[in-house]
């Protein structure tokens, strides 16, 4: 088991200068499991907790409560200096890829930066980021050009190889191609596929789309207000869906007759 969370919770205090502090808890005694070549599509809609969840684990904020392990340790309260070292196998890839990669740095700088971080050579990182390059089905040859030179599409590409040159175990996915027009999504997708396959990776995969989550997931969390409502593989989830919530997503899914494996228009 690559992760697995136990109770994971997060309490936000609320409240304002002339509100009375009412807590909200973001997340709410979230248990999931992420294997070794498998993804894990959490799905919900905005305000659901689905992202504060990705968040936790990835520990950019601190849980309130509960266990997240990783290959069995538990980094929900992990010191800093240990966070460092598991930090680097945790990596995510954020919705928009325009705001994740530094205009003033080339594309092969932001690539290097991490792997140079913890220790490797800059010879080897560079050698990396072409083969990353290549990975993410880029010109390995245009790592000194800058992010404005790019597409939508291809700077998320970017993002995707340096989330990987870390060499992380989970690759967390957050609403990674909600900012892509279609068809592009549809390429991102099945790149992410690919890599989970070459490279058999965990993934955890955050979206609101059910097309989506349908097409890269094997198994699902259906989360409603900071708690998980349905889980369950994709084929049970999408195939035979049994909370309320769950139907009410489907009930507002553009298109007709959509379903586990394709839609129909």
């Amino acid at each position: 088991m690559v992760l697995a969370t136990d109770g994971l919770s997060k309490t936000y205090a609320g409240g304002g200068f002339f509100q009375k502090a009412r807590p909200v808890r973001a997340a709410d005694s979230v248990s999931v499991e992420i294997r070794k070549g498998e993804t894990l599509g959490i799905v919900g809609e905005s305000g659901s907790g689905k992202s504060t969840v990705a968040r936790c684990i990835a520990r950019l904020i601190d849980p309130s409560e509960g266990h997240v392990y990783l290959d069995g340790d538990d980094i929900a309260r992990a010191s800093p200096s240990r966070l460092r070292l598991l930090r680097r196998r945790v990596q995510i890839v954020f919705q928009d890829p325009y705001r994740s990669l530094n205009p003033r740095r080339s594309v092969g700088a932001s690539i290097v930066e991490g792997p140079m971080n913890y220790g490797t050579s800059r010879a080897d990182a560079v050698a990396r980021a072409r083969e990353l390059m290549t990975l993410v089905r880029l010109d390995p040859g245009s790592l000194d050009r800058y992010p404005h030179q790019f597409s939508g599409g291809q700077r998320q590409r970017i993002c995707i190889a340096r989330a990987l040159a870390m060499e992380p175990d989970l690759l967390i996915a957050d609403e990674a191609v909600s900012a892509l027009d279609v068809s592009v999504q549809a390429q991102v997708l099945e790149l992410l596929d690919d890599i989970r396959q070459r490279l058999d990776l965990a993934m955890l995969f955050i979206t609101h789309d059910l097309r989506v989550a349908a097409q890269v997931c094997d198994t699902v969390a259906v989360m409603h207000q900071g708690k998980v409502v349905e889980y369950g593989t994709a084929a049970e989830v999408f195939g035979d869906p049994q909370h309320d919530y769950t139907r009410s997503l489907f009930a507002a899914a553009p298109g007709r007759g959509f379903a586990f494996g394709g839609a129909a228009a």
